[in-house]
């Protein structure tokens, strides 16, 4: 039943209110020990056990009727059964994915939802139900990416910035949320990213072993007491932190924006760009990848081409923490070996690495509209015949060599451009990275599953 909890989390609906929601996830949970029928004496008794009030029990019940879902029998005597029906449970379909990724998120919110100290948490349901939503679509190191209230606010029947303002804070001060990254408004690069959640699965709540099987009959919640020494540690450590600062020698995005800001000034002599130019080069690639003469000013024109795309520390902030995900999973994946810039640029996801904004203008000009269609306002990928296009366009456009003769390069020569300077940064990255974590003696760390995550100002890697 676990599997149904987590697709009703995921599934976005009309439901009236966030309290609403919650009685339908916690009821069938609950009754998940029940063989699918719950009895209990009273609707107040339900109440209780569940952790809501008389009147969102009598609305959650009215509304699971009205749906369908849900067969409620008081005829017998002091006794109010409940069953679900088939057509909820066709309803709450198990939403594909991972399967690995889902069978270790289930278990969380299995444990999360019988435990104690989640439900002494707050009197406010839809704090817990916030929680619960976030961790139903975490990753299996509790990163929750692609959120937006919008998104929360069809997930949950209800929320508004305030809301997720003071529940935010709440969930942070009881150590269920590690950190939190708002939203960011990028150029032709990335477009706009949704904000991220770091949660602690190490929380003794999220953590624990207990499951509504084993749960006391008072209640059908685990009140063992908690023993403080035993408590499991947090599986979350702070390794390093990379500021995000122009002055930072690691900060490989943002010494490229303000290397763009000097090639655009028309004060500088063009011999000390170039020897910017040459510096940095030196400073971004292994050794075995460093640029000849030539090569060297033809990176000066990449830049001076396709600056606009760095400029800006928020930008390059949004930018640097893309490359950092990018770096660890080809560190990781790789026995920790620096990949090669063709490795980087052949593996690059065109819709991941630019806007929509960005591709939606790209394929306007690779398509006559009156013969192959106008382009709707769905998603793309929603597009079979006009995403088809804009993808061989695109695979082609960004492994291409990227040789710019001209002032104004084609829209193709930037795309490489653009894509040669990202591997690029990825590739620096990923060096900076293994000479901070590597252990000397066997070349591989001891932790090899880290995330990158923005901390404020900085960038803040954590292992598990």
């Amino acid at each position: 039943m676990i599997d149904k909890v987590v697709s009703l989390l995921r599934l976005k609906g009309e439901y009236l209110t966030p309290e609403i929601k919650f009685f339908i996830i916690t009821l069938c949970h609950f009754s998940s020990d029940k063989e699918a029928i719950v009895k209990v004496e009273s609707e107040k008794a339900l109440a209780n056990v569940l952790g809501v009030s008389l009147s969102t029990v009598k609305q959650g019940i009215r509304y699971l009727e009205a749906q369908d879902f849900l067969l409620c029998d008081k005829t017998e005597a002091a006794v109010v059964k409940l069953e679900f029906t088939d057509a909820f449970f066709k309803y709450a379909t198990k939403v594909s994915g991972n399967v690995e990724v889902e069978k270790i998120v289930g278990q969380k919110i299995d444990n999360l939802l019988s435990s104690a100290i989640f439900k002494s948490l707050s009197k406010r349901v839809a704090a817990k139900l916030f929680l619960l939503t976030l961790l139903a679509h975490s990753d299996e190191y509790g990163i929750v990416r692609n959120l937006s209230i919008k998104d929360l606010h069809e997930l949950m029947g209800r929320f508004s910035k305030d809301r997720h303002r003071s529940q935010l804070n709440l969930l942070k001060k009881a150590g269920y949320i590690i950190e939190y990254s708002p939203g960011m408004s990028g150029g032709i690069l990335l477009g706009k990213q949704k904000s991220e959640y770091l949660l602690n699965l190490g929380h003794r709540a999220v953590s624990g072993e207990s499951s509504i099987q084993q749960a006391s009959k008072e209640g059908g919640f685990d009140k063992t007491p908690v023993n403080e020494s035993s408590k499991p540690k947090s599986e979350i450590t702070q390794s390093s932190v990379i500021k995000a600062s122009a002055d930072d020698p690691l900060y490989a995005v943002i010494r490229l924006s303000n290397l763009v800001r000097d090639i655009q000034r028309k004060d500088i002599l063009a011999a000390n760009i170039q020897s910017k130019v040459d510096k940095l080069q030196q400073d971004l690639l292994p050794e075995e990848l460093q640029l000849d003469e030539s090569q060297i000013t033809n990176y000066y024109r990449v830049i001076d081409a396709v600056g606009g795309a760095f400029e800006g520390e928020i930008r390059g902030f949004q930018i640097q923490r893309y490359v950092s995900k990018l770096a660890l999973k080809y560190l990781s994946s790789s026995q920790w070996k620096v990949p090669s810039i063709e490795q980087v640029r052949n593996s690059l996801i065109f819709d991941e690495l630019f806007s929509d904004k960005f591709l939606r203008t790209t394929i306007l000009e690779l398509i006559d509209q009156e013969k192959d269609g106008k382009l709707k306002p769905l998603p793309i990928t929603e597009q079979p015949e006009h995403y088809k296009k804009l993808k061989s366009y695109m695979n082609d456009a960004m492994v291409q060599s990227v040789e710019l003769q001209s002032s104004t390069p084609s829209l193709s020569q930037q795309i490489a451009a653009i894509t040669w300077l990202v591997s690029l940064c990825v590739i620096y990255t990923a060096k900076t990275f293994k000479e901070i974590l590597v252990n000397d003696e066997d070349g591989i760390p001891s932790q090899k599953n880290l995330v990158a995550f923005k901390k404020g100002e900085d960038i803040s890697l954590y292992f598990f």
